[in-house]
């Protein structure tokens, strides 16, 4: 047990250091930064790499505990949390501080998501107005869509 709680908690810091990587990334996109963004970039790629590994660990690690309750391999954290008598408070606290970094993680991939989604569709709108290959417009989403009117902003909000 003792094994599986220092793995979550080292694959927890993980989580967090590829958090602040990808902050790092989105804001040297918004300050225009490349060399900071490249940086940040292998970083994560580094971080993301050292996680598939300690995943591969924890995997095993659970299917250790599960046998040694007597559940199946395929038996939820549930099952496995109602089947503990020791240690249930540790490893609650443990996969507990886990899953709220990997949702944290979550959130700035898909800020980081919009916010690449956005660059791209600014980018296409230049590129519009630069060729003259028709005007388009952008929806209150930020979505850049072909121009239905004369315009280059969607007013009809």
């Amino acid at each position: 047990m003792e094994k599986l709680t220092k793995l979550l908690e080292l694959e927890r810091e993980l989580f967090e250091s590829m958090r602040k990587s990808i902050e790092t990334q989105k804001v040297a996109m918004i300050e225009r930064n490349l060399e900071l963004m490249n940086e940040a970039l292998l970083r994560t790629e580094r971080l993301a790499l050292e996680i598939e590994e300690v995943d591969k660990k924890r995997h095993e690690f659970f299917d250790e505990l599960k046998r040694r309750y007597g559940l199946s391999e395929n038996s939820s954290i549930e099952d496995l949390i109602l089947k503990m008598e020791e240690d249930r408070e540790e490893f609650i606290s443990s996969v507990s501080g886990f899953l709220s970094a990997v949702n944290r993680l979550a959130i700035e991939l898909e800020g980081m998501k919009e916010m690449m989604e956005f660059e791209n569709s600014y980018f296409e709108f230049l590129v519009g107005v630069i060729s003259g290959d028709g005007r388009g417009t952008y929806t209150e989403r930020g979505i850049y869509e072909r121009a239905k009117g004369n315009g280059s902003l969607n007013l009809r909000w």
